[in-house]
């Protein structure tokens, strides 16, 4: 450990609670972390739709309500990725749309920022792993024609956690990506 705090020597080395790129790590007493993102979440904005485009729901988006759309897009994924899997599908079908998106994907996605902003307190909680009893596993899924141009989606979490769960346990799962 000390060899690699010599080698890299950007700041102070922090433990137990700190910030990292966005993202509040807290160690547990039970010797696990929990990260959350409050502060980056109260930061994001929602999408101020002009009241002369509310009245066409299904009118196209013009380019500055494109920026809009995928700069509100990029925070939601980004705290999705950190600490908030449960609102990657929805990021994703969103994503999908913007090049086609209408005024209507603009009421989505804030309805989107509106769940987000209520999840400001949620804290991704990763379990302390035995390192010598551990194994690396992966579940995907699938949704067909489920995009507005009738193409499908697939969806996988690969996490890390006892070798119990082989057996049938329930285990705690370390999300990974």
């Amino acid at each position: 450990m000390e060899a690699i705090k010599k080698e890299y020597r950007w700041s102070d080395w922090e433990t137990n609670d700190f910030i990292q790129c966005g993202v509040r790590v807290q160690k547990e007493q039970d010797g696990s972390y929990a990260l959350s993102q409050e502060k980056y979440v109260e930061d994001l904005k929602y999408i101020n739709v002009r009241a002369h485009r509310k009245r066409n729901k299904h009118g196209d988006t013009d380019e500055l309500e494109k920026s809009q759309l995928r700069t509100l897009l990029g925070g939601v994924s980004w705290f999705a990725q950190q600490v908030a899997p449960q609102f990657s599908a929805e990021i994703g079908l969103l994503l999908w749309e913007v090049s086609k998106s209408t005024v209507e994907t603009l009421f989505r996605a804030n309805k989107l920022m509106h769940q987000v902003k209520e999840s400001k307190h949620h804290r991704l909680l990763v379990p302390k792993i035995d390192l010598d009893n551990f194994g690396l596993y992966a579940w995907c899924d699938a949704a067909g024609q489920n995009r507005v141009d009738g193409s499908s989606i697939q969806g996988y979490l690969i996490g890390l956690s006892g070798l119990g769960l082989l057996k049938g346990q329930c285990k705690a799962v370390s999300p990974l990506c």
